[in-house]
Formats: structure tokens, C-alpha cells, sequence
């Protein structure tokens, strides 16, 4: 090269471009690792850990966002951001919980698990009544442990898994339902592109703005289990703002799609991008612990879980009863515990598309809303209609969607000819 010749630069070295394309470190363990960690408990907890596996594809927001996340939640019931004793006074806390949760489901469980740390050991110091107050007079000394955490620390607990559905399943769930439609899928590529935008911007507003109408009532538990009445000042915000929160968890939605796209558009990002799902999607060497627990006991902890979650709306223990028991039929059908025989009525359900049916059930649990108006359920001074609701939605859901066996034996003789090996006979 002479003197005038001018310089041509050359291909950047094999281990710059290495390190340029592939995911940080720091990056692949929060999105990678802590996702299969979960997935070695079972397929849900990998796959709500794994929800916003896109933020790994960018190397410095991939790496700090989750940490950052814990952080914040924790600060925020440390200091008290903008709330004197319960985060539902506070329109801006109650923000950041769904925007923080519509980001993905493992920065919003990351939020909510440094709130609910410090909440439940930093701020609520006491473990049993003190014996000098009107309640401990009621118990033996070796009472008011379990009666203090039966009355005040579980109401803790039910507001964190009321938080929990915006800040950790929403985003599970609203994927879930987009996915015929996501990139990848048989839809051409536009229509795939709109309809994951607006089905994300519109189920993420409706869904927080149902989920602000009713998180009024599942936090009474606070209030109700120590024999006080509800305050104003703590449910206010979810009525008086409901669709400002949705409005802002429906912007960041719209944010999240885009941000998603510009794994598309960028190359170093598709990159990335396909090296973490290539990751993920690797199998495990062993089965995760719940593929090991009996299907009925599978079905008894999500009912467990729902029926605590919707303590609110008891009067009595009726309520919780008829609750536990449409949940937990329930899930014995899905997980195949208790078959019940359809014939006919099955195959011609199944070929109904997916859609069509759940549009039948929301008009069938509708129908029954509107019958049961909230001047009726004013009469009675109960939840119980409503609950009666409740059972109906889920007899419809079994008869809308019922469990197809012969894919289930196809899966299970799969799964056996897979651990005898090739060369068994």
C-alpha cells in the first residue's frame, strides 16, 4: 500500500465479532439459565420465567434489567413510594406494577418478589398478637402465632398474588392467546405483525382494567379477616383509575411489540435473538419435579391457590367450598385425573377452533353477569351469585373444551418408547 493509496478497513476480527453477536453473560444467565432452573420445577414456571427472553438480545438492558427490577420493588415498600400501608392507595406504585409486568413476566415477578421481601419480613416486624392487646386475650399463648398468621399475614400474602395476576400472568396469558398469530406462525408476515400489535394493546388494556375492577374486592381479606371494615383511601385508586393503568399497561405493550421487532430489523439483535431460543428451547436431561407428582395433586395446588385468591368475595365457608370444588373438578379434567365420557359432543367440539369457543364462553359467563346484576347481588348483601357464576364458567369451559385422550396415550407411549431407548423392543 502506498503512501496515497487510501486505507480500506478490513473485516473486524473473528473474536470482536463473536463477542458483538453473542449475548452476555450476565444476559444469558438471567434469560437462559434462571428460565431452565424454572422449567426443572415444571413447563409453567419456565415458561412465565422465560416471557421476555427478547430483553437478552440487547447485552446491557438484558443484563441489568431483572437486578434492577429487584431493587426497585424493594425500595418501593422500603420507602413507601407514594402509599402510607397497603400499595393499592397508590395510583403510581400500582403503575409501576403493570407497566414493570407488561415489560415481561420475569421483570414483573422480579418487582413484585423485592416488594413482597421487604413488605412481609422488613415492614411487618410482628409474628404473633402481643398479649397486652384485646385479640390475644382470646387465645392460649401458643395460639396467637397461628391466629396472627392466619389473620394478618396470609391477607399479605393474598394481595401479593393479587398483584401477581397483572404483574406476573398477564403477560403469560395474553401471549398465549396470541399465539396463532406471533412471528413464526402460518399467518403471512404483515397480518402476523398487526394483529400481535393490536390483540397485545387491546387484551393487555382490557385485561388490566377488569383486573382493577375486582383486585377492589380480592384485597378485603386485609380488612375483613381482622373484623374491620374495607377503607375507602385503599380501593379508591383501582376504581377512580382503573383506565388510566390500563391505558399505560396498553402503551407499554404496544412498546414491548415494537421493542420486539427490532430483532427483525437489526441484524446483530436477530442474532442474538435465535441463539437465546435456540438455548432455551434445548431439552432437559431429567423431568421436571411436577411431571413426577400425580396428576390429581397437580390439580389441587392452582385450586388451592385460586380459591385463597378469591377469599373476597366470601360471606362464609359455603363460598370457599363451592369455589374449591369447580376448581378442582376442573383441573382433574384438564389433567386427565377424572374423565368424563363426551363421545360425540368431544370430536365436534375439538373441531370447532379455539377461538369461536372462547368467544362462547365469554358470552356464555356474560350472559349470566348481565342476569345477575349488581342490584340483585345488592339485595343479598353476598358474593354467592357471583360465585355461582363462577361455577357455570368453569362446567362451560369442560364442555367447550374437553380433553382429547388419544392425543394424551399418543404423548404417554411417545414418552415411554423415548426412556426404553431405540434399541428396545
Amino acid at each position: 500500500m502506498t503512501a496515497s493509496s487510501p486505507a480500506v478497513p478490513g473485516p473486524a476480527p473473528a473474536a470482536t465479532q463473536r463477542r458483538f453477536v453473542y449475548p452476555s453473560r450476565v444476559a444469558r444467565w438471567w434469560w437462559v439459565t434462571v428460565p431452565r432452573i424454572g422449567r426443572r420445577w415444571s413447563p409453567t414456571s419456565g415458561a412465565t420465567l422465560a416471557d421476555g427472553a427478547y430483553l437478552g438480545a440487547f447485552r446491557i438492558v438484558g443484563a441489568v434489567v431483572t437486578p434492577a427490577a429487584v431493587v426497585a420493588g424493594y425500595l418501593a415498600a422500603s420507602h413507601h413510594w407514594w402509599y402510607a400501608r397497603l400499595p393499592t392507595e397508590s395510583t403510581g406504585l400500582l403503575m409501576l406494577f403493570v407497566v414493570i409486568g407488561a415489560v415481561s413476566a420475569q421483570t414483573g415477578g422480579a418487582f413484585l418478589a423485592g416488594f413482597a421481601v421487604c413488605d412481609f419480613f422488613r415492614n411487618h416486624t410482628l409474628w404473633s398478637y402481643p398479649q397486652r392487646i384485646e385479640q390475644a386475650q382470646d387465645y392460649w399463648p401458643g395460639e396467637r402465632h397461628l391466629a396472627y398468621f392466619a389473620r394478618e399475614r396470609v391477607p399479605l400474602l393474598i394481595m401479593y398474588l393479587v398483584l401477581a395476576m397483572v404483574a406476573v400472568q398477564l403477560p403469560v396469558v395474553t401471549r398465549r392467546l396470541l399465539r396463532p398469530f406471533l412471528p413464526g406462525s402460518r399467518a403471512p408476515v404483515a397480518l402476523s405483525a398487526a394483529m400481535t400489535f393490536t390483540g397485545m394493546v387491546l387484551l393487555t388494556f382490557v385485561s388490566v382494567f377488569l383486573w382493577t375492577q375486582i383486585a377492589a374486592v380480592l384485597v378485603r381479606p386485609l380488612f375483613t379477616w381482622r373484623g374491620i371494615d374495607p377503607l375507602k383511601r385503599v380501593v379508591l385508586p383501582l376504581q377512580r383509575d382503573g383506565a388510566l393503568l390500563a391505558r399505560m399497561a396498553a402503551l407499554t405493550a404496544g412498546g414491548r411489540v415494537v421493542l420486539q421487532g427490532l430483532a427483525v430489523v437489526r441484524p446483530h439483535v436477530a442474532a442474538r435473538a435465535d441463539l437465546l431460543e435456540l438455548e432455551l428451547i434445548q431439552p432437559l436431561r431429567h423431568r421436571s419435579v411436577m411431571s413426577c407428582v400425580p396428576s390429581a395433586l397437580r390439580a389441587v395446588v392452582p385450586a388451592a391457590s385460586t380459591t385463597l385468591i378469591l377469599s373476597g368475595f366470601y360471606a362464609d365457608r359455603v363460598d370457599g367450598a363451592i369455589v374449591l370444588v369447580a376448581l378442582l373438578t376442573v383441573g382433574l379434567v384438564q389433567q386427565g385425573a377424572v374423565r368424563i365420557p363426551m363421545g360425540a359432543w368431544g370430536r365436534v367440539a375439538r373441531r370447532v377452533p379455539v377461538a369461536l369457543r372462547l368467544a362462547a364462553a365469554v358470552g356464555v359467563t356474560y350472559g349470566y353477569s348481565v342476569w345477575i346484576s349488581a342490584d340483585r347481588v345488592r339485595e343479598q348483601e353476598s358474593f354467592r351469585p357471583l360465585l355461582i357464576g363462577l361455577a357455570v364458567s368453569a362446567a362451560v369451559l369442560v364442555l367447550l373444551f374437553p380433553r382429547d385422550t388419544s392425543k394424551v396415550k399418543r404423548a404417554t407411549n411417545e414418552a415411554a418408547t423415548k426412556e426404553r431407548g431405540p434399541d428396545a423392543t
